[in-house]
């Protein structure tokens, strides 16, 4: 296998050219295993990409279909769309890890030290939550330059002023940046209602602050938010508090079909209140550790469709790989009723785990027209894994190397053919 990976990097990163009177498209990769994970979750073994977008799927004929300035013979290699982390913390972490007040430049720096972690591993797109205007800004200007890469969709931290200042600009994306979210945190324990109060959250050394909110004040903002065009991503601390989430989602957004809004921390849903979700609402899980101490109810997908994977870097690993093994592996749990967890019964299946950190992440970004599956129009993201983690032992997912990350079309991390 080692051999035969060495080999495969040397021609994929030389690529084999076709000498041709016209080049009318970028590259054909043929002779694959790649997953769509498109509607009918369809395998096919070729692709062709121009400007950037894939342009046509289907099998090795593509070859002979087009004149490209480059062909890869993929050696049987596994393909899969670049994957999508959901829930992160990865830039936050590097901007403020070791100055809670870097300029500019050291800003700038440590977004590009974060994308190279996060093309190492894969990822294309990340969901990551609590970022400040300033930030924000700055990520896009980078991308607007080409000095950053990486997709973006940011979730905005709240505050009175960036909830003004983004109420007031309402949402807004580009090829590279979406930002239509907002993230707050619930804490409904203990003495039930209670005064907003300002809390300092801390991640690793972010100094980032955050409100808490009572759940009069959460409901209120709920509603100020539901005919406005942005999301509402809620960390609860508990069950309780994802029950007042629930019941303050359900409230604000009736008659609103389409808000895709996200409860974070949805490993803490009671199963009491399962009944009360619906497609309106997207799950977001985030594993404690690879050992997956919690795991999906797959109930969860029964009532909302879908729900989304992240790492909740730096808290854990930022390695999709290891959080797909994650939701294929379940924990029993015999627990009493109406304790903070509910019974376990089983796990995702390997095709609802791919969607986990690939469509179903782009769906919760309103970004599935443009990413999260190998489809015609959609952007060239895509990843070449050594194995096929949809047919391997489980226990060889997280083992698995990433051969490639490819975004756009173009190369972003190819593995070290020395290793």
């Amino acid at each position: 296998m080692l051999n035969k990976i060495k080999k495969f990097i040397k021609i994929f990163f030389s690529f084999i050219l076709i000498s041709c009177s016209s080049n009318n498209i970028d590259l054909i990769v043929f002779n694959a295993k790649i997953y769509t994970v498109n509607p009918k979750f369809e395998k096919v073994s070729a692709f062709a990409v121009k400007d950037g977008k894939f342009i046509d799927i289907g099998d090795d004929e593509l070859v002979s279909k087009y004149k490209s300035k480059s062909t890869l013979d993929a050696k049987g290699m596994f393909i899969f769309p670049g994957f999508i982390d959901s829930h992160t913390h990865v830039l936050n972490h590097f901007i403020y890890a070791n100055n809670l007040t870097p300029s500019v430049n050291e800003k700038a720096n440590a977004l590009k030290k974060a994308q190279k972690l996060l093309f190492e591993n894969g990822i294309t797109t990340i969901s990551e939550v609590g970022l400040n205007l300033d930030d924000i800004q700055l990520i896009d200007s980078l991308q607007k330059a080409d000095e950053l890469s990486i997709r973006v969709n940011g979730i905005i931290n709240f505050s009175p002023e960036n909830f003004e200042y983004f109420l007031e600009k309402g949402p807004f994306e580009t090829e590279k940046i979406t930002i239509r979210s907002f993230k707050f945190i619930l804490d409904a324990s203990s003495d039930s209602k209670f005064n907003s109060i300002q809390k300092k959250v801390i991640h690793e050394k972010n100094n980032i602050k955050n409100f808490v909110f009572s759940e009069e004040d959460f409901e209120k903002i709920c509603f100020r938010l539901a005919n406005t065009g942005f999301q509402i991503s809620t960390d609860a601390d508990n069950n309780l508090s994802n029950s007042v989430i629930i019941n303050s989602y359900k409230k604000a957004l009736n008659g609103i079909s389409d808000p895709r809004w996200r409860i974070e921390n949805a490993i803490k849903i009671n199963k009491l209140d399962f009944e009360l979700l619906n497609s309106k609402f997207i799950p977001s899980i985030q594993f404690k550790n690879a050992k997956n101490e919690n795991a999906v109810n797959i109930d969860l997908i029964d009532w909302t469709g879908k729900l989304i994977l992240g790492s909740d870097y730096p808290n854990n690993e930022i390695k999709p790989l290891v959080t797909f093994h994650s939701a294929l592996s379940p924990k029993i749990n015999s627990v009493l009723e109406g304790s903070s967890n509910f019974q376990i019964k089983n796990s995702l299946s390997r095709s609802e785990a791919l969607k986990g950190i690939t469509y179903w992440g782009a769906f919760a970004n309103f970004e599935e027209s443009k990413k999260g599956s190998i489809s015609v129009g959609k952007f060239a993201d895509f990843v070449i894994l050594s194995r096929d983690i949809m047919e391997i032992n489980t226990d060889l997912i997280s083992k698995t190397q990433i051969i490639a990350t490819v975004l756009n079309g173009n190369l972003q991390y190819r593995i070290n053919i020395d290793d």
